[in-house]
């Protein structure tokens, strides 16, 4: 069956860029230099991982994320790892943060880390269990949060899910860019939920995502992203 899409706004104006774990394709993965790169080449921002780590809220990807192919692999060992506070120290205020964390302990964290260095509304904290997202949302009313899903979504699912989003204060929702339909995209505009897409590694994946109207479009190549932006511009 041909997926027939149209063409949508993003809910703010314009899709913003990040490059997942920095400029990945082009540096290590999840490293201050990738960080630093990705904005360098045009992102607004980067996607990122963290994991509580001999007492160290370390950035990098997740066990089971850590065999993707157009990703250089991180070298360093586990006690050289970069930590949130050496991201955030890599990137000029203003920078969007997105961190994925799967646990309370590591949102704790990552939220007194963030604060302390005075860029808590750069961060946005994604994971992918809503129980959990309401425990956090009632600790922190005005933190940003996005939801992640790995399971494509079904029919009448998404539009449960997104309903959720809203009744908790979870201000996004996360797919593979292979999952967005301009049908997902308008359901959770709808519903005042930006959509955000990930994995988005190929010219023609960004440039589809950019005409549907997502509002977060995630890349490990950031000149695949910025020239498919580029492309878009009327």
């Amino acid at each position: 069956m041909v997926r027939m899409d149209v063409s949508l706004p993003p809910l703010n104006g314009a899709t913003q860029l990040i490059g997942d774990g920095g400029a990945s394709a082009h540096a290590e993965d999840h490293s201050p230099a990738a960080v630093q790169l990705a904005l360098r080449l045009g992102a607004h921002g980067v996607s990122l991982s963290a994991w509580p780590e001999d007492g160290r809220l370390v950035v990098s990807r997740s066990p089971q994320r850590r065999r993707r192919r157009r990703a250089k692999p991180t070298t360093s060992p586990a006690s050289e790892r970069p930590e949130l506070r050496d991201v955030l120290g890599a990137t000029p205020p203003g920078t969007l943060i997105s961190l994925t964390v799967d646990s309370d302990d590591a949102f704790r964290r990552a939220v007194e880390i963030a604060d302390a260095e005075g860029r808590i509304n750069d961060l946005w904290i994604g994971g992918a269990n809503l129980e959990r997202m309401e425990r956090w949302r009632s600790e922190h009313p005005t933190l940003h949060l996005v939801l992640t899903l790995d399971r494509t979504p079904q029919a009448g699912g998404l539009e449960r899910d997104v309903a959720a989003l809203r009744r908790l204060g979870v201000e996004a929702l996360q797919l593979r860019a292979s999952d967005w339909t301009s049908g997902h995209v308008a359901l959770a505009h709808r519903f005042g939920r930006a959509a955000w897409a990930r994995d988005a590694d190929y010219p023609h994946i960004a440039a589809r995502m950019l005409t549907i109207g997502i509002d977060v479009l995630a890349g490990r190549d950031v000149d695949v992203l910025v020239d498919a932006a580029r492309a878009a511009r009327p």
